[in-house]
């Protein structure tokens, strides 16, 4: 864990493609070993080798893209990439078109490590394999990492400010077929899914894809309800599978992988399946929570860019992406089992109980108390949005 977080911070403060590919490569070979920690169970051995074989293939076309880009500019160091490029602004037609497939090789392999579609296929398999504590942690950190750098790259596209190359376009339409696309595939995926490891990695998949909605519309307003969105999303995240550890742990370690059995969740401790019914609900986008302004946001900085098909096309989705939520909360509070099969006696510590109660009670008032976290995230992006 230490030397994938390593790998995050170097990441994060790279500023040269040879070093974002060396930090990436670090941050994902302590993932795959992560993944399959259990070395006697097959399921994560699975797991392990599949996101290995995936993860190998995705870091080679970053490797080549990379090498593309060098061949076109003669160096590596995103400034001076971003200075080259402005100046080619002026005289479109000496841009090199290997710099385009350089580039398009950069977009696969940090869509793969981000589990966007079409480079979703690991996920589902990832997700479950693993340990409950290395999810959480898959989860959560890479994604920061992976989504800073992303912005960090792909600044001369994504800059509301300024469009310096006539691939601009081409690049932003790329980044919105993943973006829905992902959506698509992780709220019709998430609906079929009977396990709750899967039924999140799909979820991760659509969210994900919210988040790159707001970036791909070029635009500060875009930026912001992205970067807002992706810390509502972490603090549902922190909500659901800090529950499913409290769960595990005070039941001996017991696997709990079927949605079916948090029915008896309600049975035995009725407070702790109230609560994460708010972190699904937040998910999901149900007001008062504050996931609804989450969504609000992206759906807002669609229409004021003029891309008014896609907010209603998202605003489909954001529905469709509720179905599997309400399924689950639908398990925990609303059915009726006298005998459950399994009963889960998960007595809180007064420690616990103030943890999430505070989880819960934060997310709520996020919606009424919104002001200082909105102007927090106005400032971070525009720290961001200046940085090119």
């Amino acid at each position: 864990m230490l030397l994938g977080i390593e790998g995050m911070f170097l990441l994060i403060s790279a500023n040269d493609l040879f070093i974002i590919y060396i930090a990436v490569e670090l941050q994902s070979i302590a993932l795959y070993i992560l993944t399959s920690l259990k070395r006697y169970s097959n399921v994560s051995a699975e797991a392990g080798l599949k996101y290995f074989i995936y993860g190998s293939f995705a870091s080679g076309m970053l490797l080549y893209g990379i090498s593309l880009i060098y061949s076109s500019f003669g160096t590596t160091n995103l400034t001076n990439i971003y200075l080259l490029l402005y100046s080619l602004a002026i005289d479109l037609d000496n841009l090199p078109l290997s710099l385009v497939y350089g580039y398009i090789l950069i977009i696969a392999g940090l869509f793969f490590k981000l589990g966007l579609a079409p480079f979703h296929l690991w996920v589902a398999d990832v997700y479950e394999g693993a340990p409950s504590i290395i999810t959480y942690f898959l989860a959560v950190l890479p994604k920061i990492s992976i989504l800073f750098i992303f912005y960090r790259i792909f600044g001369f596209v994504l800059n509301y400010q300024i469009r310096i190359i006539e691939y601009s376009e081409f690049f932003q339409f790329l980044f919105i077929c993943s973006a829905f696309f992902s959506i698509f595939i992780g709220s019709i995926g998430a609906i079929y899914q009977t396990k709750i490891k899967r039924l999140l990695a799909y979820s991760a998949i659509a969210n994900l894809g919210f988040i790159l909605v707001g970036l791909s519309t070029s635009s500060f307003s875009g930026l912001f309800a992205s970067l807002y969105y992706f810390f509502i999303y972490i603090l549902a995240l922190i909500q659901m599978f800090y529950i499913l550890i409290i769960i595990r742990r005070a039941n001996s370690y017991l696997k709990i992988k079927n949605l079916i059995e948090f029915v008896a969740l309600s049975h035995t401790n009725f407070s702790l399946s109230f609560l994460f019914m708010f972190a699904l609900l937040s998910f999901a986008g149900i007001p008062p929570l504050v996931g609804f302004f989450g969504k609000l946001l992206i759906f807002n900085s669609l229409i004021l860019n003029g891309y008014y098909i896609l907010a209603l096309i998202g605003v489909l989705f954001s529905v469709l992406t509720s179905v599997y939520y309400l399924r689950l909360i639908r398990f925990l509070l609303f059915i009726d089992q006298s005998e459950p099969q399994i009963y889960f006696l998960v007595p809180l510590t007064t420690r616990q109980a103030y943890f999430l109660a505070s989880l819960s009670v934060f997310n709520i008032s996020l919606f009424f108390f919104q002001g200082p976290l909105l102007l927090f995230f106005h400032d971070v992006a525009l720290m961001v949005a200046n940085c090119y």
